[in-house]
């Protein structure tokens, strides 16, 4: 049993640090994300009738408006590939080593056999889905 209490706390940790790292990783994004937001509004506000009044002179105001917008379009396109997500290499090796921890545990004890019935992986409100229908199957007695 003590090795079970000692497999339960490497993957309750491992756990913990992908969760931490996920978090670090989703907070990245979001400021990339959001810088690039406030530059796609502010400096294109700015630049924007500066351009289109130089380009006016040489194409015409449509047209002018048009490059303007092409240019728009090409800068939030490099912004928002720099956010896009990346994987982190520190939180995959924490999720490996909790679902690690959690295999050995199913293969000799009885709480390994809960383990199974109540799978790790699945989202909350599956596992709390599955629990209900348990419970109305039990009741029932369908």
């Amino acid at each position: 049993m003590l090795a079970s209490a000692t497999l339960l706390e490497v993957a309750a940790q491992a756990e913990l640090l992908r969760l931490k790292q996920e978090g670090k990783r989703i907070a990245r994004n979001t400021a990339m994300i959001a810088a690039a937001t406030l530059f796609v509004l502010f400096a294109l506000a700015m630049l924007h009738v500066a351009a289109v009044a130089w380009l006016a002179t040489r194409t015409g105001t449509p047209a002018a408006m048009l490059w303007v917008a092409l240019g728009d379009v090409i800068i939030a396109t490099i912004l928002f590939a720099l956010g896009r997500r990346k994987t982190d290499k520190v939180a995959l090796e924490a999720l490996t080593i909790r679902r690690r921890a959690l295999h050995e545990i199913g293969t000799a004890t009885i709480l390994g056999d809960m383990m199974r019935i109540f799978h790790p992986d699945r989202p909350a409100g599956t596992l709390c889905g599955s629990i209900v229908q348990l419970l109305i199957r039990g009741i029932t007695g369908r």
